[in-house]
């Protein structure tokens, strides 16, 4: 330890005391991206993923403390490296949240960042419909880079979801969407989306628009209703396949690939063929008759490899 006086015992010493002063890597940090690296215990803050404005804390004693929550920094941030990572905490409340999101709505419904209930933070998205139309849309949409186009065109997604009450019976709805051009099909819309139907079922559904198809593919799962629930789902563009688990938990018979139950229309033969994805959406759309819908949306992440819940 030569060119420090006292040798060896001054300067561990010194390095005691510096390490009591919380010196070096046990500092708070912030920053943004993946929120800092939550190292030795310090306290850290960010702002999300690309494209996402999470914000969230990690805490730890000793060294090596990990960081948790959206947008957190440390070990396990489930934003790190992730296409689209937003808790909404970063938008204001009471107006539809800004970039990255646009929002689709139609016939009274409504999208707006709400303090009301989250399930991380104090902020998460509602969507409304009132009921008084056949038809109600209220959706956050995201298309375009960086998500899009997806590499390998195989988009996996989770959101945090709750609704007090389902819709009524044989009312047909929507609650995930993904959309794009249907290769080999000049203006052909293919749309892979998870909903449900029928007794508070869920249902996978396919549609085109410029061809006649609208098919079904009936689970016997119902839509968990007055607690958040964790929804995944897969679009998987090269096997026409897709996917949705509840809670970390597939629910198989919503597995479809190629092919479901049925077709009103029958222009693709009863296949289901995968577009080119461009776009995510989640909220609420349904198609008859309905009485007034709410539900909220939370931690929202959309990327190319497999996500998992919180």
């Amino acid at each position: 330890m030569g060119g420090y006086p006292g040798g060896v015992r001054q300067w561990c010493a010194i390095a005691v005391v510096l390490a009591w002063l919380g010196c070096g890597d046990d500092g708070a940090t912030s920053g943004p991206g993946s929120g800092g690296s939550g190292a030795s215990g310090g306290a850290t803050t960010g702002t999300g993923g690309h494209g996402g404005s999470g914000t969230g804390t990690g805490t730890g004693t000793g060294t090596g403390g990990a960081g948790t929550g959206m947008g957190g920094g440390g070990a396990g941030d489930p934003c790190l490296g992730r296409l689209l990572c937003d808790d909404f905490e970063g938008h204001p409340s009471g107006v539809a949240p800004g970039a990255p999101w646009t929002t689709v709505t139609s016939n009274t419904g409504t999208v707006a960042v709400d303090e009301t209930r989250a399930f991380s933070g104090v902020r998460s998205v509602k969507v409304t419909t009132d009921g008084t139309n056949g038809f109600t849309r209220a959706l956050l949409a995201n298309s375009g880079a960086p998500v899009f186009p997806l590499p390998g065109n195989v988009m996996h997604g989770r959101m945090m979801f709750y609704m007090d009450q389902a819709a009524n019976d044989g009312v047909h709805w929507t609650h995930v969407e993904g959309r794009g051009p249907l290769p080999g099909q000049n203006g052909v819309t293919a749309l892979y989306r998870y909903g449900g139907q029928h007794q508070q079922r869920l249902m996978a559904n396919y549609e085109t628009s410029g061809l006649s198809t609208d098919c079904w593919h009936h689970s016997q799962t119902t839509i968990p209703t007055g607690a958040w629930a964790c929804m995944e789902w897969m679009f998987d563009g090269p096997n026409d396949r897709m996917r949705f688990w509840i809670d970390g938990t597939e629910i198989t018979d919503l597995d479809v690939m190629g092919s479901g139950m049925g077709c009103i229309g029958n222009d693709l033969s009863g296949q289901w063929p995968a577009p080119d994805f461009e776009e995510i959406r989640v909220g609420w759309e349904s198609y008859q008759n309905d009485a007034p819908r709410e539900a909220w949306i939370d931690d929202v992440i959309v990327d190319d490899e497999p996500i998992g819940c919180p």
